[in-house]
């Protein structure tokens, strides 16, 4: 019962191979990505993006549940632009080590940025709407 909608492992590979095509030829013709954070750290991303075809700009959202060492897959695409979506004051990461709490862990990119930065750049833009 449903054995009819299988495919074989020849259509697989066939499909496969095409939408892995599909997916080059967009990453190759755009300079912006709109993306997770676990989505840049996939391989694809790494190898279709380069100095021949540079990621100009990443747009993040949901930066305000961004821990700190998730934004370590930034440095795949080594974008010259990054912009962070989200609410600092809204749910923080989830954080299940204690050690990692105290060392400050349980902060979000986005506010551990905030904190940091905010007196000192004048390139941090803040947008507050209602």
């Amino acid at each position: 019962m449903g054995s009819e909608y299988l495919l074989q492992d020849e259509e697989k590979n066939f499909l496969d191979s095409e939408i892995s095509k599909i997916e080059k030829i967009v990453m190759m013709k755009y300079q912006v990505l709109v993306s997770t954070v676990g989505a840049l750290g996939d391989q694809r991303v790494y190898t279709w993006t380069s100095l021949e075809n540079p990621i100009v700009t990443v747009v993040l959202d949901e930066a305000g549940q961004l821990s700190i060492p998730a934004t370590i897959s930034l440095f795949n695409v080594q974008p010259k632009r990054v912009i962070f979506g989200g609410d600092h004051c809204q749910l923080s990461p989830t954080v299940f080590s204690f050690a990692s709490s105290i060392a400050g862990l349980h902060k979000s990119f986005l506010s551990a940025g905030l904190e940091v930065l905010s007196w000192r750049s004048p390139s941090l833009e803040m947008l507050v709407s209602s």
